[in-house]
This record gives structure tokens, sequence and C-alpha cells, in this order.
């Protein structure tokens, strides 16, 4: 009878490791903000190894469904920054969202070659966007305690890229 509870309490401690893995590595920060002409703009931070691209996700009550991605061929280390709206020759546009819906809320995130890593996201709506002035980023920072709000804006791309990888 003994043997019996050991059995099914040890399976649970050797699955315990496999089960808690589902969540990807962290390895950078996204932050957004707005060009001079009032287009979105994604900041992407690798803080470890290098990101591969940007996505962008309409979050849907019923789920996150991917509207826009952006990738640059070779990758990069460090922070890039890419206008959703004309992102320049580097980046290849895999996907154009359009125009951004008011009243509609978005998730940006980095993307790498590992689906096993990824970056933490940054929340946003259009709303959002309008209360920032170019170079201003907003960023979700990590909470010292729950009451705390998650949402940061960073002053310039110098102050998010200091304090993007504090949470990695």
């Amino acid at each position: 009878m003994r043997g019996r509870r050991i059995v099914p309490a040890g399976a649970a401690l050797l699955l315990a490791p496999l089960l808690s893995g589902c969540s990807p590595e962290m390895v950078g920060a996204m932050g957004v903000g707005v060009s001079p002409e009032g287009h979105p703009v994604a900041y992407a931070m690798a803080c470890e190894g290098r990101l591969e691209g940007v996505r962008l996700y309409e979050d849907a009550a019923a789920g996150s469904e991917l509207v826009g991605e952006w990738s640059l061929p070779k990758g990069f280390k460090g922070m890039r920054a890419v206008d959703l709206a004309g992102p320049g020759p580097r980046w290849r546009v895999e996907r154009d969202p359009g125009a951004l819906v008011a009243g509609r809320s978005y998730q940006l995130y980095g993307r790498t070659g590992d689906s096993g890593r990824g970056t933490y996201e940054v929340l946003f709506s259009q709303a959002d966007l309008d209360g920032l002035r170019p170079g201003q980023i907003l960023y979700e920072r990590p909470r010292r305690s729950a009451k705390d709000d998650p949402r940061g804006v960073a002053e310039s791309p110098d102050e998010f890229r200091e304090q993007a990888c504090l949470r990695v």
C-alpha cells in the first residue's frame, strides 16, 4: 500500500520540470512609439542572442490574431526600430497590417528563429499611440508588486535600451 502512494508522487516530481517548461525563454523586450509623421514604430530589443523580426497581433477577446509581420533576413542584436507603415528597404514585410483600427488592442512581439525563445510583449491601442510624442516609447516594465502598473514610457530610445533588459 505504501509503495503505491510513493510512485504517483515520484512521477509528479519527475514530470514537473517538463510541464513548467511550456513558456518561452524571454530574450528581449518590445516597445512602441510614433514617428514624426504619426506612424506606429515598433522598437525591438534583443538582450540575449538575436531577433529575426517583429510580429503584430490584434488582441481580440477570443484570442490573438497575427495581423502584421516584419523580418530582417540576417536578424539583429541590440535594438532596432521599424516604422510599421513604411519599414524601409532592409526590412521584409511578411504581412502588412494596413492601418491600425481605433478602439482595438494590439500586441507586439519580437520573433526569434527558435519557438522556445521570445520577447516580452507590449500591449497598446491607437489611443495609447495618440498620447505619445515622437521619441517616447511605451513598454512593459518589471513590476515590484501586483499593484504596480506594468506599463512605462521611456522618454527616448536610449532610456528604453537601458530599461528593456531589466526583466530578461
